[in-house]
């Protein structure tokens, strides 16, 4: 099935008439008094015809005449929404996104649907982050078909679920480079054991910090991400990073080259080793067994900036929302915490700007830009 959405609309007249129908149906007009979360009707070309005060609520407006015939993603300024003539579902990205996925299961194949939906919201030029639980139930009025889209909003809960998953996920990450530099201990002489000891001694260290935050985190939520922005040395960040990865299976089979020219800078180390060990995770786990993963680094005026590249591509319609909060290709929650916390900890923790670009030329390259601190 094709999830993007047909581009037709109906013409207000006939919008004012749906309208009119839906509040004459006793059984949907009282659905829109009495369901205490958010509930929109729409008609078949997935426009708006009816929504409850808990909807005008979270909106902020008093008129439902106001958003009478737009699509749910243009209601709740979804940046995709304006991005195709069609509108909201009609984008490359709108693809993947669960509303519209739940919206067209309803109207095309008459199934109740349910679903996850991360939404980056733009209203007034200020970015908001949603995470809704989309429920779409078929229904009929007099023979005209609608849906009923029921919506809640668990933004918060799983904001906290991620930083919890992104603690997991970056242990486990841990685990697999100590786990596999100590299983070479059984196979050395006894002049190689005192490096790999001292390697493993650094990640338990590391590990250990680890728990630190997130037993902060735990206590005060985001609150308890406590930076200490110190001088390090880029050279420091590139032996820390071969420590992590030169045994870790994840690298089994891969070339990974670090050119990282020395220089010292200003950032808070613990941050930034977890921003590149994930984009590093993410590059291995993307490449085929003999390609290659690359870490540079460059201090260029009063910023450094770190990437790293992998030759594989990425399809346009994950390219647009890798980076958005809750979003992945996986259908379990908690999955794609990778990119998010790469964002999250970049730019909200280090103070950085995080992007990426991507080609089936040049494959996918992974930046961070740090300013310089004083």
């Amino acid at each position: 099935m094709d999830y993007k959405g047909p581009e037709r609309r109906d013409l207000p007249e006939t919008l004012a008439l749906q309208a009119a129908e839906i509040t004459k149906s006793e059984i949907v007009s009282t659905l829109l008094e009495t369901v205490g979360g958010i509930l929109a009707v729409l008609n078949e070309n997935r426009q708006v015809v009816a929504l409850n005060r808990t909807f005008l609520d979270f909106l902020g407006i008093s008129d439902a005449g106001t958003v009478l015939g737009l699509r749910p993603g243009e209601v709740a300024g979804c940046k995709f929404a304006n991005e195709a003539p069609g509108g909201c579902g009609c984008a490359v990205a709108c693809s993947n996104c669960g509303a519209a996925i739940a919206i067209l299961t309803a109207t095309d194949l008459s199934e109740t649907s349910e679903k996850y939906c991360a939404i980056e919201s733009v209203f007034d030029g200020k970015k908001t982050d949603f995470f809704f639980r989309i429920r779409c139930v078929p229904s009929s009025v007099n023979g005209n078909k609608y849906v009923l889209l029921f919506m809640q909003d668990c933004t918060w809960q799983q904001k906290l679920l991620n930083l919890e998953r992104v603690f997991f996920h970056d242990i486990n990450g841990l685990i697999g480079g100590i786990l596999g530099t100590s299983s070479l201990l059984t196979m050395v002489s006894n002049d190689e054991i005192r490096q790999l000891a001292q390697t493993i001694e650094d990640l338990s260290k590391r590990l250990a910090g680890e728990v630190a935050i997130q037993r902060n985190i735990s206590k005060s939520g985001a609150s308890g991400l406590n930076p200490v922005f110190c001088r390090i040395s880029s050279q420091w960040v590139g032996a820390e990073i071969s420590n992590i990865f030169t045994n870790h299976p994840v690298s089994k089979d891969r070339h990974f080259i670090i050119d990282v020219p020395d220089f010292n800078f200003t950032t808070e180390p613990a941050f930034l080793i977890r921003v590149l060990t994930n984009m590093l995770m993410n590059a291995f786990e993307a490449c085929a067994p003999g390609e290659k993963v690359n870490l540079n680094a460059m201090l260029s005026g009063d910023t450094v900036q770190f990437t790293v590249s992998n030759p594989a591509f990425m399809p346009a319609n994950v390219a647009a929302r890798i980076f958005q909060r809750n979003f992945s290709t996986k259908a379990e929650l908690g999955r794609g915490l990778g990119t998010w916390s790469i964002k999250f900890f970049g730019e909200e923790i280090l103070g950085g700007q995080v992007g990426f670009t991507t080609s089936p030329a040049k494959g996918t390259s992974f930046y961070i830009k740090l300013p310089q601190r004083n």
